[in-house]
């Protein structure tokens, strides 16, 4: 959705819907505190599509008939997730961290567009 403020100047809004495969780790290590009580380690992992939304803007310059250069910004949701991270100090001692993401996205776009 947009509106010409000018001659040649397209100011514009754009939003819908965002997808993305999402691949995410995280890795555990420390070090050891003494001989009784060793380092520990974990890793865990998640692969999987988000879905969330998409909302920006821009604006669009005609040079002339057939050419035009364009500058957008994008602000993308695609809500959060997690991922569960096994960890082990010593058999006697495991617990499992819970690692959080939100996942957003900032883009800005520029263009150069062509008319036939």
């Amino acid at each position: 959705m947009g509106f010409a403020v000018a001659p040649h100047l397209l100011l514009y809004a754009t939003g819908g819907l965002a997808f993305s495969e999402l691949k995410f780790s995280s890795a555990y290590s420390d070090n050891a505190v003494d001989v009784t009580f060793p380092g520990g380690t974990g890793y865990g992992r998640s692969s999987q599509i988000k879905i969330g939304w998409t909302a920006g803007g821009g604006l669009e310059w005609l040079l002339d008939k057939t050419w035009s250069v364009r500058a957008e910004y994008l602000y993308v949701d695609l809500g959060s997730t997690h991922v569960l991270v096994a960890t082990s100090n010593t058999a006697a001692f495991t617990q499992t961290m819970r690692v959080d993401a939100d996942l957003i996205a900032h883009i800005g776009r520029l263009g150069i567009n062509y008319r036939f």
